[in-house]
C-alpha cells in the first residue's frame, strides 16, 4: 500500500510538471525575458492558480529569468533590485489551443501513468504462479485475464490436449513482463517446470519453509513429471512429506 502511495504521488508530481511546461509554452511568449510557471496545488492536486514568477530584479537588462528595474516598477510600485515578484494568471486567457493542449498533456501522463503501475506491478510476479481467467482464443493463442492486465497463452507454452472455456479460471506460470508503448506485455506458461515448483511451494508447508528443497524438475507437460528434493531435517522424508 505504501509502495502505491508513492507511485501515485510520483505520478502526480510528474503530472504537474508537465502541464506547467505545456502552460509556460503559451504564456512567455508575450512578455520581454524569459520567466517562469508556478502553480498552486492543493492535497488533492486540484489546480487553483498560477502565477508568473519574474525573477530577480537587475538594474538594468534581463538575465534568464530576470527583469529589469524598470520593467518592475510597472508591475509592481516599489519593488526593489533582488525581489521576486508573482504576476497572476488569468486561465480565461490561455484561450482554447492552449487549454486543448493542456488537457491532453494531462491525459497522455496520466495514461503512461497507468501503464508504469501496471507494468511494476506484474514485473514483481514475474517468474511465479498467478491465476487467470479465460477469455478467448487468438488463433492458436489463448488471453487470460490476469486482473488489471491480459496475457497471453502461446500455443507453444500449453499442454497437449488441454482445452479451456471462456470465463475458466486456471494457474498461469508468468514467463515474461514486457513494457511497451501499449502496456504491458504478459507471456504465461502451462508447460514450464518452474509451474510445479511453484504449485509445491504453495501447497507443502516443508517447501515452502524451506525443510524440503526441490533441486531439479524433469517434466513432460500433460505426460508426466519427476522431481529430485532433499531434507534439510533428518526427521523428515521429502516424498512423504510431498506425496503426502
Amino acid at each position: 500500500m505504501e509502495r502505491m502511495k508513492k507511485t501515485f504521488l510520483s505520478a502526480a508530481m510528474r503530472q504537474r510538471s508537465s502541464f506547467r511546461c505545456c502552460i509556460a509554452v503559451k504564456t512567455t511568449r508575450p512578455l520581454s525575458g524569459r520567466s517562469s510557471i508556478r502553480e498552486t496545488v492543493t492535497r488533492t492536486y486540484r489546480i487553483s492558480g498560477f502565477q508568473r514568477v519574474l525573477g530577480a530584479v537587475l538594474k538594468d537588462k534581463y538575465y534568464n529569468e530576470q527583469i529589469s528595474f524598470e520593467d518592475a516598477q510597472k508591475v509592481k510600485a516599489g519593488a526593489q533590485i533582488g525581489d521576486i515578484l508573482h504576476v497572476k494568471i488569468e486561465s480565461k486567457s490561455f484561450g482554447r489551443i492552449a487549454t486543448q493542449n493542456a488537457k491532453n498533456v494531462i491525459l497522455q501522463k496520466i495514461r503512461e501513468e497507468e501503464r508504469s503501475v501496471i507494468y511494476n506491478q506484474y514485473f514483481e510476479k514475474e517468474k511465479d504462479v498467478i491465476t487467470g481467467i479465460v477469455q478467448r482464443y487468438i488463433g492458436r493463442n489463448i488471453s487470460i485475464n490476469l486482473g488489471k492486465a491480459d496475457g497471453i497463452l502461446n500455443e507453444s507454452e500449453q499442454v497437449k490436449g488441454e482445452t479451456f472455456q471462456p470465463t475458466e479460471r486456471i494457474k498461469v506460470y508468468i514467463l515474461e513482463v514486457k513494457n511497451t508503448t501499449k502496456g504491458p506485455r504478459i507471456l504465461v506458461s502451462r508447460t514450464h517446470p518452474e509451474l510445479v515448483k511453484r504449485l509445491f511451494e504453495a501447497e507443502v508447508t516443508e517447501v515452502k519453509d524451506g525443510t524440503v528443497e526441490i533441486k531439479g524438475i524433469a517434466r513432460e507437460a500433460g505426460s508426466r513429471t519427476k522431481i529430485a528434493g532433499m531434507s534439510n531435517d533428518p526427521n523428515v522424508d521429502p516424498v512423504g512429506a510431498c506425496v503426502g
